[in-house]
């Protein structure tokens, strides 16, 4: 196998970082939180992408979100996450598209679970609403990336 055979292509990830970034911050207004769609973008990328892209978009990412000189823990966990599945994706049964559907959903609920159980009881509709959007994100972003991929999928 040669070098770069199992990566996406580094600017077919930045142009989607790019819309996605763009979009997220467009979405607030109609109360979407930033970080969702950006968690969506990296835990669907580490599919595709190696561990390096994975932690690059993951720093770039948090680097855009929170520019303070202290990070929060919202912010280790959008880097942590995506470096996980980055790291046990393989070990995952089951066809690609279901696995990114399960990594998405696990990886935003985990995502709020460790920010706190309060933050999700006290919006529990807005939770509710928010979490198929970004399952539908995510494939849109998991159907985008199949198809520039040089991995058979």
């Amino acid at each position: 196998m040669r070098r770069g055979e199992n990566s996406l292509g580094f600017w077919v990830s930045s142009l989607v970082f790019l819309i996605v970034f763009l979009l997220s911050i467009f979405l607030v207004v109609y109360g979407f939180s930033k970080t969702d769609l950006i968690l969506v973008f990296l835990l669907t990328l580490a599919s595709f992408a190696g561990f390096w892209e994975v932690l690059v978009f993951g720093l770039l990412a948090v680097f855009l979100m929170n520019w303070q000189p202290w990070i929060n823990l919202e912010m280790v966990m959008l880097l942590i996450l995506p470096l996980g599945v980055s790291l046990g994706h393989r070990f995952l049964p089951g066809r690609p598209f279901l696995q990114s559907f399960f990594i998405n959903f696990s990886g935003v609920l985990i995502f709020y679970i460790v920010l706190g159980v309060p933050r999700i009881l006290s919006n529990l509709g807005l939770f509710l609403s928010f979490v198929p959007v970004d399952l539908v994100f995510g494939a849109i972003i998991f159907l985008v990336f199949r198809a520039y991929s040089r991995r058979n999928y």
